[in-house]
């Protein structure tokens, strides 16, 4: 990618997310077999899922920053997407996109055990759980405690993302140029 051939942020997030995508899908898809490369504890087998997790929130987080006081529903009422706060960019998730019904604590948990942790942390939540398969929704929410109060199903999290951004790109034209971080895209002199 060479960034200074992009002349608007549209075209730059139509091949930014583009990569994003394509590089979660070969983190799904890769296994981790030898085990002289992934020792104990990882799990032979598996999938590099905290890099899936990661670029798929970041996916996300991305689509929900360019929504604008944009309102979805949650516990009842509306909540609105501000741009300067990022925790509200996962707003989006209840939103036309992804279809999810998650609540404000949801969210919370979201935001602070799997998004922030694993970007700062290398971490997720003691209650999170990340899980290979496709499913619908592809977060769970119980009322449990411990792990597996949130499960996180990875293929069906990207296929959700695979279809945000398709979504999202017929609606670029529209919510990109005025949005804060779509008006940032260019250097104030």
């Amino acid at each position: 990618m060479n960034q200074g051939r992009h002349s608007s942020p549209s075209e730059m997030l139509l091949e930014s997310l583009d990569e994003i995508l394509f590089s979660a899908r070969q983190c799904l898809d890769y296994r981790k077999t030898n085990s002289s490369i992934w020792p104990n504890p990882h799990a032979i087998g598996g999938t590099l899922g905290f890099p899936a997790t990661l670029l798929l929130f970041s996916i996300v987080d991305t689509i929900g920053s360019y929504y604008d006081n944009f309102e979805v529903p949650c516990d009842g009422k509306r909540i609105t997407i501000k741009p300067d706060k990022v925790k509200s960019h996962f707003y989006i998730l209840n939103s036309h996109l992804f279809n999810l019904n998650l609540s404000e604590v949801d969210f919370e948990q979201i935001f602070s055990a799997i998004r922030n942790k694993l970007s700062h942390n290398s971490l997720i939540g003691g209650e999170i759980l990340l899980h290979p398969g496709k499913k619908a929704p592809f977060i769970e929410s119980k009322s449990i405690r411990g792990k597996g109060r949130y499960t996180v199903y990875l293929n069906g999290f990207y296929e959700a993302c695979e279809s945000a951004i398709n979504k999202f790109k017929i609606e670029m034209p529209t919510r990109v140029p005025s949005s804060f971080h779509g008006q940032k895209f260019y250097v104030k002199e």
